[in-house]
């Protein structure tokens, strides 16, 4: 009677654990719609031009370093994005339902939405610019309360 009692436990363990992985797994649908969602959303446009800007810093830093090399690294780069991209699936998809997926899709797929995504490398330009002044701002007048405080 345990030994049955015993198997009757483990299987009910196994139904748990099967369930609660197939419920954690998004479906192919779902994965698909957050891969549409991250393009038209322009997130995959975004990690593109901060691998650019990173790479032209480097290129600045690195200056014995010929072109060429810089463009191979670029392509080798690009290569890797969908890597990221599946890096983030699981994220968004810990966060949406398939169907807040579905309409933030509509949402950018929408004119105001391509607007958003058309004003949004200016717009974020320009607040990196006023945020990055108002830093410095920020880190001079601590200073100078620390100097005048006597540190």
């Amino acid at each position: 009677m345990q030994n049955r009692k015993n198997k009757m436990m483990i299987l009910l363990l196994i139904v748990i654990v099967s369930v609660s992985v197939i419920h954690c797994q998004p479906n192919e649908a779902k994965i698909r719609d957050i891969k549409r969602y991250i393009e038209v959303s322009n997130q995959k446009d975004q990690f593109i031009q901060l691998m650019d800007m990173m790479l032209e810093q480097y290129t600045e830093m690195l200056d014995i370093v010929p072109g060429e090399a810089w463009n191979s690294i670029r392509a080798s780069i690009n290569d890797e994005i969908d890597e990221i991209i599946d890096l983030l699936v699981p994220i968004v998809d810990k966060y949406f339902t398939h169907d807040d997926i579905t309409e933030l899709i509509k949402f950018y797929e929408s004119p105001i939405g391509k607007k958003l995504n058309y004003v949004t490398p200016q717009m974020m330009s320009e607040l990196y610019e006023v945020g990055s002044n108002w830093g410095e701002r920020l880190a001079e007048n601590i200073l100078n309360k620390l100097i005048e405080l006597g540190y």
